[in-house]
Formats: C-alpha cells, sequence, structure tokens
C-alpha cells in the first residue's frame, strides 16, 4: 500500500503533511475502486462468454432426423434425408478439418440432386452460433441465411449464401468429396438451403451433417449466475475501504 501512495503521488508519503496525505489516500483509493471495477467487468463477461457449442445427439432418423442439442430439441427435414448412427460412434468429424473435431459423434446422412432438394433445420426454441460439419459434400447448398467459413479441408468453399463442396474422384478406396464447418452467428430458430449436386456428379450426392449450437441462456440465469460474484466483490469493497481509510488515517498521523 505505501509504494502504491508513493507511485501515485508522485513523492514519497512520509514526507507529506498529513492534508496531502489524506489527498493523495483517496486519489490512491479511487484509482483502485476504477481498476476494481473494470476487473470485474471484465470477469463476469469472461464468465458469461464461456457457453460451448454442443452438437446433436440424434435420437430417430428416418424421414426426418429429431434429436437433441441440450435441452433444445432439433429436426431435419426435407428432401431425402436418408439414414445416420445414432449411438455416437461416428468418428467421420474426427478430423482437423473440422471446428471442433468430434472423435465421437452421430452423424445424419441427406442427399443432393440434379434438380436441387430443399431442406430446413428447426430447434425448439432459438439457439446462438449454429454449427455445421459437412461431410463429403460435392453439392452447392444455397442457403437462406449467411454461412461464415469456419475450416475446410481445402476444397470446401463458402460465398455469400452458397457452401460449394468440390467433387473428388482421386482417392479411391478411400473416396471422400469435400469436408469441413460453417457457422451461422447469431441467434436463429430455423436455418433452410437447398441441395443441388454439382458438375460431375452422376446420381445423387450422400452428404453427412452434424448440427450444433449453443443454448442462450435466460435473462435470470444471466442475473443468477452474476449476482453472486458481485455481492461477493461488493462485500470485500466495503471491508478493504474501511480497512484503507483507517490505514490512512494513522499513516497521515506520522
Amino acid at each position: 500500500m505505501q509504494s502504491l501512495l508513493a507511485n501515485v503521488c508522485g513523492s514519497p508519503h512520509a514526507f507529506l503533511p498529513a492534508a496531502g496525505f489524506l489527498r493523495c489516500g483517496l486519489r490512491a483509493e479511487r484509482q483502485l475502486r476504477h481498476f476494481s471495477f473494470l476487473s470485474l467487468a471484465a470477469f463476469m463477461a469472461s464468465n458469461m462468454g464461456r457457453a460451448q457449442t454442443v452438437f446433436a445427439d440424434w435420437t430417430s432418423i428416418s424421414a426426418v432426423a429429431t434429436g437433441n442439442i441440450g435441452s433444445v430439441t432439433v429436426q431435419f427435414s426435407g428432401g431425402t434425408v436418408t439414414e445416420g448412427v445414432t449411438d455416437g460412434s461416428s468418428t467421420k468429424f474426427d478430423h482437423t478439418y473440422y471446428s471442433p473435431a468430434l472423435s465421437l459423434s452421430d452423424i445424419v446422412w441427406f442427399n443432393g440432386s440434379e434438380a436441387g432438394l430443399s431442406y430446413t433445420i428447426t430447434f425448439s426454441s432459438q439457439v446462438r452460433n449454429p454449427t455445421l460439419h459437412f461431410a463429403s459434400l460435392a453439392s452447392a447448398l444455397a442457403f437462406g441465411q449467411t454461412p461464415t467459413w469456419e475450416n475446410d479441408d481445402g476444397r470446401l468453399h463458402v460465398a455469400g449464401n452458397m457452401v460449394t463442396g468440390e467433387l473428388n474422384n482421386d482417392d479411391w478406396p478411400s473416396y471422400t468429396d469435400a469436408n469441413g464447418t460453417v457457422i451461422f452467428f447469431g441467434d436463429f430458430a430455423s436455418l433452410s438451403f437447398t441441395a443441388t449436386v454439382v458438375s460431375g456428379v452422376t446420381g445423387p450426392d450422400g452428404i453427412g451433417l452434424q448440427i450444433g449450437a449453443t443454448a442462450i441462456p435466460e435473462p435470470a440465469t444471466v442475473w443468477f449466475a452474476s449476482i453472486g460474484p458481485l455481492a461477493a466483490f461488493l462485500v470485500s469493497w466495503k471491508k478493504w475501504r474501511r480497512v484503507w481509510r483507517q490505514r490512512v488515517a494513522l499513516l497521515s498521523l506520522r
């Protein structure tokens, strides 16, 4: 504390008169208070931003795929939803070109076609920043919303509302087309797109999909998550201020 006073006052406090020393101490108190409130605000903002992307636990896949992202129900419908994995055993997204990579996951397979097939992703309540992993994409996906490129294997391209995967015939027998991740920044209750195969694809294009998102906390949840640190800070601040002023008063009498 004494070194703080000297730094704030610009001179050794031992040589200040009592009134000057008290003013110096109060100035130091104001600076510490300002710093403390900034630190608390940064702490609370950091805690509120820690929500992680949760990927869908698909429970049924037939003409419609249904699953859960935390407490939110997600459905994928339209076009041709063909098959998938619902027991969390797929390693399809365990690669560095997905963000984040998923060591084990569910997966839904759907088709792109020459005429174009329309699909809708529906959430039972709004989610934040929905994230889509695509596997073996050789179609152009025209979204009703604007995606942002996140990661890929060098063959998935994002431009405007379009996500396009390149056809690949060179990797047989490990044949796979474009793979990667796109994200939709913001809060959404649904996403929609049309899947049209790219040139060179004969027949339907089988595409793998996994969907992730962050739940939007209820206002009450945000409040209760913040009130604890705030109350603790105020109690500590009042106690610290009382002790500080007592020490300043004692030091000023020396």
